[in-house]
């Protein structure tokens, strides 16, 4: 079976479309997320050294907090690569799945990692590999091995293409921060659905309804 193709061009496109024509929702993403996050670190700072204790907690609830945004900017820019209309409960919705998402995306830095450090070449290779394991964790709900296991065989054929796009979309985010930071509010979206778009047109239709709730 052949893989199915996506072209980088149409990716970028249909994300700086999205973008474009939702940047309200956007923005207001962006706001509540950097509240939320600005909140939990402030209070962690300013507790360092009158309560660390309490600081530790925050830590810990900081590390919390960007995981389960991370599976709301996932799940996000997936509904939007389906056509979809995401809400804002999306945006902290897939807590559920926190456990998977955080020890596959550990398993996914372990790997790169080593890989950059025997050599640059295995890291990249290893990184575009494995470079849609969260997404199948969020979309599927799969565990932290099957979700690299199926990384590895949706990317296989299209792992040059996927380069070249993770390349052009980090482009764009440099050159959106580099536009006063305003940019960013445009290049952000942009390359979250752009890089959803390509997912979804490897994995095709989602295989098994969004988790969630916890599973007894």
């Amino acid at each position: 079976m052949d893989t199915p193709r996506f072209s980088v061009g149409e990716a970028v496109r249909f994300g700086w479309d999205v973008a474009k024509r939702h940047i309200g929702f956007f923005v207001l993403v962006i706001i509540i997320s950097l509240v939320v996050a600005g909140v939990v670190d402030g209070v962690q700072a300013a507790t360092k050294k009158t309560a660390p204790f309490l600081s530790f907690l925050f830590g810990l609830a900081s590390i919390v907090v960007g995981q389960v945004l991370g599976i709301g900017y996932t799940r996000i820019s997936i509904k939007f690569a389906d056509g979809l209309t995401p809400e804002l409960a999306d945006l902290w919705s897939g807590y559920p799945l926190f456990f998977k998402y955080l020890l596959t995306g550990l398993l996914y830095a372990i790997i790169v990692a080593v890989g950059l450090v025997l050599l640059v070449v295995p890291g990249v290779i290893l990184a575009v590999r494995y470079s849609l394991s969260t997404y199948l964790v969020v979309d599927r709900g799969l565990g932290p091995m099957d979700a690299l296991r199926a990384s590895a065989e949706l990317t296989q054929g299209a792992r040059w293409r996927l380069f070249l796009l993770g390349l052009v979309l980090l482009g764009i985010i440099v050159l959106g921060a580099l536009a006063l930071v305003i940019g960013l509010l445009w290049a952000a979206p942009t390359a979250l659905v752009a890089a959803a778009f390509a997912y979804r047109r490897l994995a095709g239709a989602t295989a098994s309804p969004p988790v969630a709730e916890p599973q007894a």
